[in-house]
């Protein structure tokens, strides 16, 4: 016969050991989760792009009267149902002229492949009225980024200010 006391103490060591258990794989889950967001890619806002989009830009052998210039784009100009709602999304636009067909599609891939946050939104493209072989460019890139833990706590803040309250009974 086993002692009461026994059983007592083999009942509180497992319910410890349960509980060690549970608070470990806890543990490794946030370290999982923290380890994956060190993969997400940094945030790059507008003027960060244009600066970027201007050093690209010089490696290639453009005419100086073939800039037009970088200009902000809002949103609503991108195109309807560019992002959802949570997501900043901001524009830039890139004014090319006189630019072949070559051209256009080597600088439309390096604009996009400059950060894996910026996407190519759209082109205007209209050919040029002096020699049809040459296109005046537009290129429309969004930039899409997360909201930082400030603006996401604020906007969920306002939506639940905004919403009725539940009552339960």
């Amino acid at each position: 016969m086993i002692p009461y006391s026994y059983f007592s103490s083999s009942f509180s060591s497992d319910a410890h050991y349960v509980s060690n258990r549970n608070l470990i794989r806890k543990l490794l889950r946030a370290n999982q989760l923290a380890s994956e967001s060190e993969s997400m890619p940094k945030t790059v806002d507008a003027d960060t792009l244009k600066t970027k989009i201007t050093d690209m830009l010089a490696h290639y052998p453009l005419l100086p009267e073939q800039n037009g210039g970088i200009v902000t784009i809002p949103p609503d100009d991108l195109g309807p149902g560019v992002a959802v709602r949570r997501l900043r999304v901001s524009g830039v636009g890139v004014k090319l002229k006189k630019l072949n067909l070559k051209q256009i599609v080597e600088i439309g891939y390096e604009l996009e492949s400059q950060n894996p946050n910026v996407k190519l939104a759209g082109i205007d493209m209209t050919a040029d009225r002096t020699n049809t072989h040459y296109f005046d460019v537009l290129f429309k890139l969004a930039v899409y980024n997360l909201p930082s833990a400030f603006e996401a706590s604020s906007t969920k803040k306002s939506d639940s200010a905004t919403e009725p309250p539940t009552t339960t009974e």
